[in-house]
């Protein structure tokens, strides 16, 4: 299989497609046997989000959050955040990044996203096109 190569414009979309189906969450797209959302209509009590953005403690901004990132330290964070029931996270995720390793960003989103599943916690991916000096992540 050849590597997966994509540029700015195949990485935002995909990343909005993802950011979309995250946020109907589960049923989106589903089979066809999937029951109907309850309530009269596509409106939704959101009332229980307990939301946050997220950037680790160690990182000075999103760029450093995706370019060093450390999993147990997310986990950690991730089981703290669960403690205080917190219950969706929103992360930025930097195109200058993803174009200085691609299939490293995907991994580190990917970790991101099923270790906040584990916990309950829903993930809102930003989808961000880098408005800081390029060499920041470099």
């Amino acid at each position: 299989m050849p590597p997966l190569t994509l540029d700015r414009r195949r990485f935002l979309g995909m990343t909005a497609g993802a950011a979309v189906a995250t946020a109907l969450g589960p049923g989106c797209g589903g089979s066809p046997s999937a029951p109907p959302p309850k309530g009269p209509g596509p409106i939704r009590d959101l009332s229980g989000i307990r939301g946050f953005n997220y950037t680790p403690s160690t990182a000075f901004h999103d760029i450093g959050f995706w370019r060093d990132y450390d999993e147990s330290l997310v986990e950690r964070e991730l089981d703290l955040a669960r403690r205080l029931n917190l219950n969706s996270a929103r992360v930025f995720l930097h195109y200058v990044v993803y174009e200085h390793d691609k299939a490293a960003f995907l991994g580190r989103v990917r970790h991101f996203v099923r270790a906040a599943h584990a916990r309950a916690i829903s993930t809102l991916p930003v989808v961000w096109d880098s408005c800081f000096n390029e060499s920041v992540a470099r």
